[in-house]
């Protein structure tokens, strides 16, 4: 037996990658030609795809550098650039039976040492002894794997990643098993300049891709290696790279509105969806009549880039401008101007025609909105109320009608709680009342995202009160997560009491989202709720409010109703952390924070300020820091020596110093604290904390605290438990981490 020996730790198995000279390296460009894909389908699956084969190339040992993607409504291309031409070799260190079972007393190798090695593929005599990190000696067998050629290691991977692209929607076609978003044309496949030869569902890899429909050539093209693949493609009609294609319509669309004196809303959504409709982007204008310009702004919008895809015009507007209307935080309403830019997919061929057409199609919905406004106007909109009696709000919960008098009641109670003025209870009260009416309208039937903002317009038009108006509109905001709460109050009441009804009810009869699912968006408005709390910095009880809500559902029982308090409340609380969270608060702030106390929202978020604020000072800090250390000693002492307690002042007398200076600083402090807390001064109240940094220092440093004397143990006790009870008020201290 001629098996080597070494000490040292080793795994099993353990890859040593042979020193050789650096590979021979080539792009890989991989192209998917299709039928058109939905614009929504395309950006996910370049992701995936990019993903999907750094995945695969890795896990072959084919090295890479960086990877792009690029593509069309008819391609999807991914390009990995510098792939090595082969795999690295690899020697592979396998570990075997215990050295004292592989060799016999004399060396010779037994039974399991041969059975191992020839399992390995090598001699019993080319194995080795090592100790592994525990110091057991144990045979192992060195094998080496020479690299494969990448093309054929691609040929095997490439059609399986293709065949995993996962879309909202996929189609088998013709006798094809394979699943795909649409009908797969073409694939084209190059290493270099040479073609990886696979073959998916009966259609062979080539060498060739094609070009625009009409702006190319008919035949395919040759495509010679993967650099030049952006530039044959250019010179074939097809802009392959989204983000060039982006540009273009935004610079163009810009030029165009800029020659009428007006500008474009920046629309990302939209500008996405025009970007994935073409190929060949060309920008034009379109007008439309502006006897049209007298219905809400919104309604032209919404026609213009929901059903045709067109950018809507103002006649002076910022980039930036935030809806539809033209109207902005920052900026005054603009108006909209009879024209809008449309992209095409080609050249400027026939261009006057195809403009034409354009505008007819858009003549005939303006024309039909028209009808639909005119239709909507011959009712007020507070006749519609009881319309809402054929709405359902959810079928457990009953009909809109009977959400719109949860809702009324419930804002009565909110503008209330908020100490409000008679005159603007009742513009709140009006707004409720009125808030769900347009969803019996024929142009909300038509357009559901315009609810609300048509219920604005409605109620501008049949002359309510311009604080009602706004109110009904802004009474869903915030939207999404990038939109602003509102900011009349109309719409702060309203708002509120719409969110807090919906998320009462559902949870009342169990509907709770679990995990990542939220079928009925409840997330978000929770997140709603919070945020419209925090927006103007109210001061409201959560608890309450749930109470109020679930109250409104006088159709369940007290029991359920009762049942479904505590989860909401919990639920609301969850959705405050995040929402403290995205401030840029520490975490361990916001946790100490709700710790002490997260039924007031506004107040909540003061405190985490402040008090993060506060940690800044290095005095703080370290008041945070002995006020933990307090914690861990209250913990850990009898629960009867525990209870806070006031030394008077004969006691005092018999402290020893450091005692006396402590408690002294404290009792100056206490009643600037205690007002600092009542009015919700929270930055005085830690700058005064601050002020025991020393006394507390030197009590730590000289005072023993458990001891022996149970009188004294008792009396320290008492006294730091006083203390921490007050500083810890507006936060759990022991929960701060530091960062």
């Amino acid at each position: 037996m001629s098996a080597s020996s070494s000490r040292g730790a080793a795994r099993s198995p353990r890859d040593t990658p042979r020193r050789a000279a650096a590979p021979a390296r080539r792009d890989l460009l991989l192209e998917i030609g299709v039928e058109e894909l939905p614009a929504r389908f395309c950006q996910p699956a370049l992701d995936q795809l990019a993903a999907d084969l750094a995945a695969a190339l890795d896990a072959t040992r084919l090295s890479h550098g960086p990877i792009a993607t690029y593509g069309t409504p008819r391609r999807l291309a991914v390009l990995a650039r510098g792939l090595a031409v082969r795999q690295a070799d690899r020697d592979t260190l396998v570990k075997g039976p215990p050295a004292r079972a592989a060799f016999d007393a004399t060396g010779a190798p037994t039974r399991a040492a041969e059975g191992f090695a020839r399992g390995q593929g090598v001699a019993a005599s080319d194995l080795t002894i090592q100790e592994d990190e525990r110091g057991s000696a144990y045979v192992y067998a060195r094998k080496h794997d020479a690299g494969r050629v990448s093309a054929e290691i691609l040929a095997t991977i490439l059609p399986d990643i293709i065949g995993a692209l996962d879309f909202p929607q996929s189609m088998r076609w013709g006798v094809h098993d394979l699943r795909f978003a649409r009908p797969i044309r073409w694939i084209l496949c190059l290493f270099g300049n040479e073609r990886v030869p696979f073959a998916l569902d009966g259609i062979e890899t080539s060498s060739t891709t094609r070009g625009h429909r009409t702006l190319g050539p008919a035949a395919p093209v040759r495509v010679p290696n993967p650099k030049a693949y952006l530039v044959t493609l250019a010179k074939a009609g097809v802009v392959a790279d989204p983000t060039e294609r982006r540009d273009r319509v935004w610079s163009e669309a810009k030029a165009l509105a800029g020659d009428l004196g007006g500008a474009p809303r920046h629309d990302p959504d939209l500008l996405d969806e025009i970007t994935w409709l073409v190929e060949h982007p060309l920008a034009f204008v379109g007008r439309f009549d502006t006897a049209y310009l007298d219905l809400p702004a919104d309604v032209l919008v919404t026609e213009m880039r929901v059903h045709q895809r067109y950018i809507p015009l103002y006649a002076s507007a910022p980039e930036g401008v935030d809806s539809a209307d033209g109207a902005s935080a920052t900026h005054a309403p603009v108006r909209l101007l009879p024209a809008f830019v449309a992209v095409r997919n080609g050249g400027d061929l026939n261009l006057d025609t195809v403009r034409h057409g354009n505008e007819k199609v858009l003549r005939a919905r303006l024309a039909d909105a028209r009808f639909v406004w005119d239709e909507d106007r011959r009712r007020p909109l507070v006749s519609r109320v009881d319309d809402l009696r054929r709405v359902v709000f959810q079928e457990r919960l009953g009909s809109q009608y009977d959400r719109t008098a949860r809702i009324e009641r419930l804002a009565a109670i909110i503008g209330e709680s908020l100490d409000l003025d008679q005159h603007t209870r009742a513009l709140i009260a009006r707004t409720a009342h009125l808030a769900k009416c347009d969803l019996a309208t024929l142009m909300v039937g038509e357009f559901p995202e315009l609810q609300g903002i048509m219920g604005r317009e409605y109620a501008r038009a049949d002359g309510e009160d311009a604080a009602v108006a706004t109110g009904i509109a802004e009474h869903y905001q915030p939207r999404t997560a990038a939109d602003d709460p509102p900011v009349s109050l109309t719409g702060i009441a309203v708002g509120l009491a719409d969110r807090l009804d919906t998320l009462a009810g559902f949870f009342a009869v169990g509907l709770i989202p679990g995990g990542a699912g939220d079928p009925f968006a409840l997330r978000r408005a929770a997140a709603g709720a919070i945020a419209i709390i925090l927006g103007r910095g109210f001061h409201v009880s959560l608890a309450s409010l749930v109470d109020a809500a679930l109250a409104g559902y006088t159709t369940l029982d007290d029991r359920t109703r009762a049942a479904a308090h505590a989860p909401l409340r919990d639920f609301l609380r969850g959705r405050l952390e995040s929402a403290l969270a995205q401030r840029d608060l520490r975490t361990d702030v916001v946790a100490a924070v709700l710790d002490a106390g997260a039924d007031d929202p506004g107040d909540a978020l003061a405190r985490a300020e402040a008090l993060q604020r506060g940690l800044d000072s290095p005095d703080l800090a370290a008041v945070a820091a002995a006020l933990k250390r307090v914690a861990n000693i209250l913990a850990k002492a009898p629960p009867a020596e525990t209870t806070p307690l006031s030394v008077n002042d004969a006691a005092a007398a018999t402290l020893i110093p450091s005692e006396a200076a402590l408690w002294q600083a404290f009792r100056q402090l206490r009643p600037a604290a205690e007002t600092a807390l009542t009015s919700g001064d929270y930055p005085g109240f830690y700058r005064l904390a601050t002020t025991l940094k020393d006394p507390i220092d030197t009590f730590f440093d000289q005072v023993l605290v458990m001891d022996p004397d149970a009188v004294v143990r008792r009396r320290r006790l008492g006294m730091l438990g006083t203390i921490a009870n007050l500083l810890t008020r507006p936060a759990d201290l022991q929960r701060l981490t530091g960062g």
